[in-house]
């Protein structure tokens, strides 16, 4: 595909998900739960709560993007070529023409040097019962969040946070706080069930962290999902100002969220740079000028890189924000491990269900969910992006020191023994942000631990929600795990493959490898039903090894479809535990974390060069697969002929 078709694509994905994502419909969920009664309190996403001028009422935000669109389709005869203008490096047009609309819809929740907001601004729910009652909710994200637990719990029960969302986490935890104590009086309830969602996750996670020994006794369950404990990458990303958007990691977002069969992202170059990225730089000054002393941003940068972003603020001028964040992040952020402990320990269950394995839409080289780097939401070490640990790593136990608990991910990329609190967190790879009502796995069990009376107490407790898993729907395709270990491993036990196919549509395996591990399997081409599982036998020698990542590859195609990519592939992670333990090079710990297409083998570096640079490496992977599997079924025809 030509470049200019790629980044035209990329901008029009790219503005789909803009304006779209507050908006997604949520994936069917089961509607039956062992509900425990409690009354639910929910603390949403950034942004999702209404704000108002305080003077006269007005709702301010939630953002009204049917007005903002229809304010940029009236104006397209200047925005058009002011585009044409800024691809030839004259950003300050385009600038020029969105600084208006970027005042009247933002202007308003500008903040000064030191964090306090310049005009009145307050959110439309106070923080008691009546005020926060599901009944109160209006056009806002937690709509969304409505529909999600309908049929799932009594609406009646379910209680909204209305917070400001650039205020310090501090500030609205202690809104949380006032919030749980009004609907307890209110209810006559001994407890309530804490539900929070990303930013809603680092709120509750303040909250607990603040009133350990309170919370112990009002709060049953606090369940967090996606949260951004840790920070977020795009605000460090956007505050430095070196906001660089991956158009492959966008599209990966946008299908998984949409249930899209097509992988679009296969037609795709990744390209550092593109028009989104232009745009974003052309408008950045004044979205900085607006947002670049709320305080909330700055609670979000990541605590390994708050002492570089910190330089930027002025030490006279912007004295009070700095001294709030800064206590923000040393007392409360680099604490959570101790701080969650106490909660747990005065009889809070917390649990924490975190995305892995995507780069930064933003850019930013980091594991994570997208937005949200997986060492933030979950505390523990990880890998850079692209990145592994080498066969044999040991885990550190700077958090859980017990050998049985084998807390590094099957991919070898994440060290949950270093988390806040490795025995109740669940990692689920390919899981985007904001998106774990989109994957059955991650949705049954976010439904268990935030309302139920028997949530799980540890990680160790239910195989079925084993502490890692892979992200599944019909974006993804399929789901495979081998039929005697865990999710994500190999022992010498295993005897098959168990393939599920997520897709709406009849799937025809044509080909499954596997990387370094010695095995085969056996009848590889298999028709399975939309929802069926089917069990591929094993065959060769498992290597007697353990702590060595290998990999499995299915490739498949649609039947009865007309999709732009008709054939497709899925690499899942697992890790050999099948004998000793390999040698560690600790001159190289870190590796790439997935081996090259197996064609490499056969080409020269220049033609390697070549496919890679073509976007085409993908393509010709999937074709190879398929050719060395008819050359295998054929030479075993021909030999078992010969036998015969």
């Amino acid at each position: 595909m030509r470049t200019i078709n790629r980044k035209a694509l990329a901008l029009l994905l790219s503005l789909l998900l803009v304006f779209s994502l507050a908006g997604f419909a949520f994936a069917e969920t089961p509607q039956e739960v062992n509900y425990n009664g409690n009354p639910i309190v929910v603390v949403g996403g950034y942004g999702g709560a209404q704000l108002k001028l305080t003077e006269n009422g007005e709702v301010i935000w939630y953002m009204d993007t049917d007005a903002i669109m229809h304010d940029l389709l009236q104006n397209l005869i200047r925005i058009v070529p002011d585009l044409a203008l800024m691809k030839a490096r004259h950003p300050e047009y385009i600038a020029k023409t969105l600084r208006p609309y970027l005042e009247k819809y933002l202007g308003k929740f500008k903040t000064d040097e030191n964090g306090e907001s310049v005009y009145d601004i307050s959110p439309t729910l106070e923080p008691t019962a009546e005020s926060a009652h599901y009944t109160q909710i209006e056009d806002s994200a937690d709509m969304d969040l409505l529909t999600h637990l309908e049929g799932i719990v009594p609406l009646e029960q379910c209680y909204f946070l209305g917070f400001d969302l650039r205020s310090h986490a501090i500030d609205n935890a202690n809104r949380l706080k006032q919030l749980i104590d009004s609907v307890l009086e209110t209810t006559g309830a001994e407890k309530v069930d804490l539900m929070g969602q990303s930013y809603g996750g680092q709120v509750i996670a303040t909250y607990l962290s603040l009133y350990p020994q309170e919370a112990g006794k009002k709060v049953e369950n606090a369940a967090l999902f996606v949260p951004a404990m840790g920070g977020a990458t795009l605000a460090y990303d956007v505050l430095m100002d070196q906001v660089s958007l991956d158009e492959r990691s966008l599209l990966e977002y946008i299908e998984f969220g949409f249930s899209w069969e097509t992988d679009f992202h296969q037609l795709l170059n990744t390209s550092p740079e593109f028009l989104v990225d232009d745009l974003v730089k052309a408008v950045m000054p004044q979205i900085l000028e607006i947002a670049g002393t709320w305080p909330s941003l700055w609670d979000f940068v990541p605590l390994e890189l708050f002492d570089e972003a910190i330089k930027k603020l002025d030490e006279v001028k912007n004295a009070k924000l700095i001294a709030d964040t800064t206590y923000y992040h040393e007392q409360i952020m680099a604490k959570y491990h101790e701080n969650l402990t106490k909660a747990q320990n005065a009889g809070t269950t917390i649990s924490i269900i975190a995305g892995a394995g995507a780069q930064a839409l933003s850019g930013s080289l980091l594991n994570s969910d997208g937005i949200i780097p997986v060492s933030g939401s979950t505390g523990a070490v990880a890998a850079p992006f692209g990145k592994r640990f080498n066969d044999g790593y040991t885990a550190r136990g700077t958090t859980c020191s017990d050998p049985q608990h084998r807390h590094i991910s099957p991919s070898m990329e994440l060290d949950l023994s270093t988390a806040y609190l490795p025995e109740n967190t669940w990692v689920c790879d390919g899981l985007y942000h904001g998106m774990e009502e989109f994957d059955e796995w991650s949705r049954a069990l976010f439904i268990r631990q935030a309302f139920s009376k028997n949530p799980l107490q540890s990680v160790h407790e239910d195989k079925r929600f084993s502490q890692f898993h892979a992200a599944s729907n019909a974006s993804t395709g399929l789901l495979a795990r081998f039929d005697h270990s865990p999710e994500g491993y190999l022992c010498g036990d295993d005897s098959a493959l168990l393939v599920k196919n997520y897709s709406a549509s009849k799937m025809l395996v044509l080909d499954i490898s596997s990387q370094n591990a010695g095995i085969d399997f056996e009848n590889v081409y298999r028709v399975l039903a939309p929802g069926e599982t089917a069990a591929f036998s094993l065959c060769g020698e498992l290597q007697k090894v353990s702590a060595v990542k290998t990999d499995v590859t299915v490739t498949y195609t649609l039947l009865g479809t007309s999709s732009a990519t008709p054939t497709a592939q899925r690499r899942l992670d697992f890790t050999i535990m099948n004998g000793p333990k390999a040698p560690f090079d600790k001159a190289h710990p870190l590796t790439d974390a997935d081996a090259e297409y197996d064609y490499f083998s056969y080409t020269g570096p220049l033609a390697s060069f070549c496919i890679k640079k073509s976007g085409l490496s993908e393509t010709l992977n999937v074709l190879f697969k398929i050719l060395e599997r008819l050359q295998k079924t054929l030479t075993g025809f021909v030999f078992n002929t010969k036998r015969s």
